[in-house]
C-alpha cells in the first residue's frame, strides 16, 4: 500500500503548464498519503533580446504577466490538493527563478534540507512500460541531489524510478 510520510514535507516539482504535472501530483497524493506538501516550480525568467525593441515598461509588463501565470498555475495545483483532501494550510508554494531547472531544484534541496521530492521523469507522451528517466532535468537532479533526499521519478502518473 502507500508509504506514510507524515513526518516530512514532500516537495513536488511542478511545471507551469498544469496538465503536464497534474498526474504526477495526483500520484503523490494517492500513493504517499501526503499530510503536508510544498509545490516547487522553477520559473525561467524572461530576458528579452536587446534587438527586440521592447521598452522598459513592456519588459516589466511581460515579466509581471509571466510571474502572475506562474502563481496562477501553482494555485491550480493547490486546488487539486485541496480537492483530494489536503488541508489548504498544509500546501506550501515555492516559486524560484533560474535558467537551469535541474540546478535550481538541487540548489533548493540543499537550501531547504529537502528529504522527499517527487518530480517528472519525462514528458507524459514519452511514457512507456519499463522506461527509464529521459528528462535531462530529472537526470541532473538524480545525479547531483544529496543522498539524504529520497526522490520519486514519475511519468504519466506512473512510478519510473526511486532514488
Amino acid at each position: 500500500m502507500g508509504e506514510t510520510l507524515y513526518s516530512d514535507v514532500i516537495y513536488v516539482a511542478v511545471n507551469q503548464y498544469v496538465p503536464e504535472s497534474e498526474l504526477n501530483l495526483l500520484w503523490t497524493l494517492k500513493t504517499l498519503r501526503v499530510k503536508k506538501l510544498c509545490l516547487l516550480q522553477v520559473r525561467i525568467p524572461f530576458s528579452p533580446n536587446p534587438s527586440c525593441g521592447l521598452d522598459e515598461s513592456e519588459i516589466n509588463a511581460t515579466q509581471d504577466s509571466e510571474l502572475k501565470n506562474s502563481y496562477d498555475s501553482l494555485y491550480k495545483y493547490r486546488d487539486i490538493c485541496t480537492n483530494e483532501g489536503v488541508n489548504e494550510k498544509d500546501v506550501g508554494i515555492s516559486l524560484v527563478s533560474g535558467y537551469d531547472v535541474g540546478e535550481e531544484i538541487v540548489k533548493r534541496i540543499n537550501q531547504k534540507n529537502i528529504k522527499k521530492l517527487v518530480m517528472g521523469a519525462a514528458a507524459n507522451p514519452h511514457y512507456s512500460r519499463g522506461m527509464s528517466i529521459t528528462s535531462r532535468k530529472a537526470e541532473y537532479v538524480s545525479q547531483h541531489a544529496p543522498t539524504r533526499c529520497k526522490i520519486w521519478f514519475i511519468c504519466k502518473g506512473k512510478l519510473i524510478k526511486t532514488r
